[in-house]
């Protein structure tokens, strides 16, 4: 058809798209109804979004957008009758006793009703006693995975050693004579793992403390081991969090890059005691 509707609207699925979508299928051509559709908070102007909306609307372009349109809505029912099953599924797990009650979620972290037609975020903290949404890297379809997997119950692994170590996330050492011939991590294929790996990719532009220790990592040991070190990191808050209830607080990337800068001074004053040397910080003019 020649239109060029994504490029106006970020989100085609959105109650925008949708309205538009719609009314092309059942026969709308004429822009000026179609904008009619738009809603309130769109980047571009009605007029921009009126242009793209000026096609070729010819009769199989739109019999395959009619076809397209009932798969999608019928996927749509499926997905909420899924989303039902797991609500019940969920409802089964007993609370944990030290659960508490939701509190708005400063970092914009909140669920997303348009993916998940119930509130799993309270399930999540009801189940678990502590926030993992919280935490920079995850989403309550990474979360659902891992529990899904490992169980809430951290008891079955002694220490976050053992637990990161049966993830694959941990160096696996070959030592011969003393020497260390190999230490790349085993080969797994837990999904808790993978998603592990996934979450902290998901951290590489991210403005938080994991962000920052995920991008330091990787411009100087590279992306592959930036990615399984931050997913250590990452296996560790999710294991100390449901074995002592801790609770994550985010402190920013700034406070890391102190933090960092802080380590690389005393570092430096370190070495230079080796050689006699003392390290004098300067002083603004």
């Amino acid at each position: 058809m020649n239109l060029k509707l994504s490029n106006v609207i970020s989100d085609i699925t959105g109650e925008t798209g949708m309205g538009i979508i719609k009314a092309i299928a059942k026969g709308e051509r004429n822009p000026d109804e179609l904008i009619k559709h738009c809603r309130r908070g769109l980047k571009n102007t009605k007029e921009t979004i009126k242009k793209s909306l000026e096609g070729n609307y010819s009769e199989e372009h739109i019999f395959i957008l009619q076809q397209d349109l009932e798969l999608y809505e019928f996927y749509q029912k499926k997905i909420v009758s899924c989303e039902s099953e797991m609500e019940k599924l969920l409802n089964s797990f007993p609370s944990n006793d030290s659960s508490k009650p939701i509190e708005s979620n400063s970092n914009g972290k909140e669920i997303s009703q348009k993916e998940i037609h119930f509130q799993i975020r309270e399930h999540l903290e009801r189940i678990t006693g502590v926030d993992l949404l919280a935490v920079k890297g995850f989403n309550t379809g990474s979360v659902l995975t891992i529990l899904s997997e490992v169980g809430n119950d951290m008891s079955k692994w002694k220490t976050e050693k053992h637990f990161t170590n049966w993830l694959g996330l941990s160096p696996n050492n070959k030592i011969t004579g003393g020497k260390v011939l190999s230490s790349k991590t085993k080969k797994t294929k837990s999904y808790a793992s993978k998603t592990f790996r996934l979450c902290a990719q998901s951290l590489a532009n991210s403005h938080s403390y994991l962000g920052g220790f995920y991008r330091r990592l990787k411009a100087r040991l590279g992306a592959p081991k930036a990615n399984v070190a931050t997913a250590r990191k990452l296996a560790v808050i999710f294991y100390s969090m449901l074995k002592k209830g801790m609770e994550y607080k985010e402190l920013g990337c700034n406070h890391y890059d102190e933090k960092y800068r802080e380590k690389t001074i005393r570092n430096l004053k370190k070495k230079a005691e080796l050689f006699g040397l003392t390290i004098v910080d300067a002083k603004p003019a």
